[in-house]
């Protein structure tokens, strides 16, 4: 029995193993807002307390209740909504934190279903950790990072409806 060559494992390896760093370098992204004990967001403070008012107003334990209104005409709905359930269970802070790391995994993984679906190079799946890591990340877009994922499905979606049209897939 021949054991293969080298150059022939290095060959079937590789892109197990560039997955499986895109997956760290994921994971690793997923893990950032937990490492500091307030992660270094310009807006997210403010969406924290957002959601932070928002239970008390619903706990009877807001005193400025009188003086604030629910807008539930803004695009900010959506992150605030997936946030207000845990913050009944954990801080309002660690409740946008996992909103935040589910969002940064669920980006990467739209966005490479999106990638497969058009066919392109998987090499580019290590430029979307930037899309959420980037200027979004540093500035606190809780919001944008939070639909980021949404879009990508909606395109991913859009695409394979180009294709293929048809009404049920409308």
């Amino acid at each position: 029995m021949n054991a293969p060559s080298p150059m022939a494992l290095s060959a079937v390896s590789a892109p197990s193993i560039e997955r499986a760093l895109l997956g760290a370098a994921t994971l690793l992204a997923a893990a950032l807002v937990w490492l500091a004990p307030r992660p270094p967001m310009v807006d997210l403070p403010q969406h924290a307390g957002q959601v932070a008012i928002w239970r008390d107003m619903i706990l009877g334990a807001s005193p400025f209740a009188g003086e604030l209104r629910i807008n539930l005409a803004t695009p900010y709905l959506v992150g605030y909504g997936l946030a207000l359930p845990l913050a009944f269970l954990v801080p309002a802070t660690d409740a946008i934190r996992i909103v935040l790391s589910a969002a940064i995994l669920a980006f990467m993984l739209a966005g490479r279903a999106l990638r497969r679906e058009a066919g392109a190079d998987p090499r580019l799946d290590w430029l979307m950790l930037f899309g959420v890591t980037g200027f979004a990340w540093s500035w606190g877009f809780y919001t944008f990072i939070v639909a980021a994922p949404v879009l990508l499905i909606v395109l991913r979606l859009a695409l394979r409806h180009a294709r293929a049209p048809s009404a049920s897939a409308a």
